[in-house]
């Protein structure tokens, strides 16, 4: 039976909250939901807003019903009786009209019993994985078992399934038993392997004979569907596409008609791949190109698995929708036209904004110290590029971003506040966009009683000085001679 909402809100950044909380204290009940483990979008990551330099989230609550609506700080925690937030949940189905849309839901398993952890992190600390952390920009790394967000609340630990070596220590040094890899369910979860290459059921039988999951082989196209009908404790069917008697289509035909959520995943050939895309589309998980390495497929099979038993997925009806899907930040290691080299984004002292922010954070690497990541040295001089990713047809992005001009006079007045004044600090811009309620008073604030230099132009390229620790930014003055300046830090 579907779940009914008056509202579904998808992204639960900032927008979305205040979408939300608009909904529920007009009595409308609302689910809230995002595709990563936390709310609060990238305003979370961010100690500081323009023009006052407080946090100010909590501005983002209704006027009305203030004391029902939160407890809480919204970088913290998000509560209302009216609002479910479900987080790791993306939109995959959407069909009907205003008033009554169906909505379909895929609810992935932080593989964590959320009333059962208690935040200890002894998870975190046996794990052997390290990889960049979202929330700090990738300034520092976390492990595969982390939290989201440091100081949400309620906070619990959640399992990057994807960076997950299947160690099993965290779940050995949890002391509630909150982390469910789904071990005792094995043994229910039978695997139907349908393939005419001998060596496939060899590696197989070989490389998951530790893994307590029950196998079954069939040949051919009709011994695996005869096998489909009788046996219904097969969960998952690994699906071979040469077969004499009929094609792999037929079968994966046959077996959704059979339980349409039983997993298909495709074995295809080398020369396949294409013929295994177009089988996806018709419902097919996923494909899997041969030949098959125990080393990368038991793995693989593994999580498989844990997603198969641990996502769901949620039907709603809902009145309306409304989207809040937010933006991801330009980054230029993903720049086609190599605005890597161009920026020198590859030096320790180049940064993006976010970047820089985490860095004065408090909760930052460097506990809201002006120090340069990678080397750790001090940090004199310090220079914005705007337009950095915006305001460039080139790069299909001819538009102003209308946040940045702002972004980077903020970042300018904490790293003078951080070093008492003594950081240098420039903004290079091609037009200063203040364009809010008291925005141009505190560019004057920040010219005249801060100390930020302001030059109007569009530095061409940074780079690092011979002794690599420096970076050189050139750039034409409104003269028309060419200057170049040494910085310890770019922030772009």
């Amino acid at each position: 039976m579907r779940k009914q909402y008056g509202a579904l809100v998808v992204g639960a950044g900032i927008g979305g909250i205040r979408a939300a909380l608009d909904l529920a204290v007009t009595g409308h009940k609302v689910a809230l939901i995002d595709r990563r483990p936390n709310h609060g979008g990238i305003l979370s990551q961010l100690d500081h807003q323009f023009p006052s330099d407080h946090c100010g989230m909590c501005r983002m609550l209704p006027l009305m019903a203030r004391d029902s609506s939160s407890q809480f700080c919204l970088r913290k925690g998000l509560f209302h009786d009216n609002i479910d937030i479900m987080l790791s949940t993306e939109l995959v189905e959407l069909e009907g009209e205003p008033g009554k849309f169906f909505i379909s839901l895929n609810r992935k398993s932080t593989l964590i019993d959320p009333a059962k952890c208690v935040s200890c992190g002894k998870c975190s600390e046996v794990c052997p994985v390290r990889v960049p952390s979202e929330f700090n920009a990738g300034l520092t790394e976390r492990a595969a078992v982390y939290l989201p967000v440091p100081h949400a609340i309620p906070n619990h630990y959640v399992v990057d399934l994807d960076n997950c070596l299947r160690c099993w220590k965290c779940h050995e040094a949890c002391p509630t038993g909150a982390i469910d890899f789904k071990f005792d369910e094995r043994k229910d979860f039978h695997i139907l392997v349908v393939d005419t290459d001998p060596a496939v059921a060899a590696m197989m039988r070989e490389s998951l004979g530790e893994q307590n999951f029950p196998l079954h082989f069939a040949a051919s196209g009709s011994e695996a569907v005869d096998m489909l009908v009788v046996d219904e404790r097969i969960r998952l069917v690994l699906l071979g596409m040469n077969f004499d008697d009929m094609g792999a289509d037929r079968v994966l035909t046959r077996s959704r008609e059979l339980r349409a959520d039983r997993p298909v995943v495709l074995l295809a050939e080398a020369g396949q791949t294409e013929q295994a895309a177009d089988l996806v589309m018709q419902g097919a998980r996923e494909y899997l190109v041969k030949p098959l390495e125990a080393k990368q497929f038991v793995p693989w099979l593994d999580k498989l698995y844990m997603r198969i038993m641990s996502d769901t997925v949620e039907e709603l009806e809902v009145g309306a929708v409304v989207l809040a899907g937010g933006f991801e930040c330009y980054n230029p290691k993903m720049d086609p036209q190599g605005a890597q080299d161009l920026w020198s984004y590859d030096h320790p002292g180049v940064l993006t904004a976010v970047e820089f922010e985490r860095l004065m954070s408090g909760t930052g690497p460097t506990g809201g110290k002006l120090l340069r990541p990678g080397d750790g040295a001090a940090v004199n001089k310090v220079a914005w590029i705007q337009c950095v990713g915006s305001r460039d047809v080139q790069k299909g992005a001819d538009f102003c971003s209308a946040v940045c001009c702002m972004f980077s006079i903020k970042e300018a007045m904490l790293a003078k506040k951080a070093t008492h004044g003594a950081v240098d600090a420039t903004i290079f811009y091609m037009d200063m966009r203040t364009s809010g309620k008291d925005y141009q008073r505190y560019r004057n604030q920040a010219e005249g009683e801060g100390g930020v230099r302001f030059v109007r132009t569009r530095p061409h390229s940074v780079l690092p000085t011979e002794d690599g620790h420096g970076l050189v930014v050139e750039y034409m003055a409104e003269d028309g001679t060419l200057v170049a300046e040494v910085y310890d830090m770019v922030v772009l």
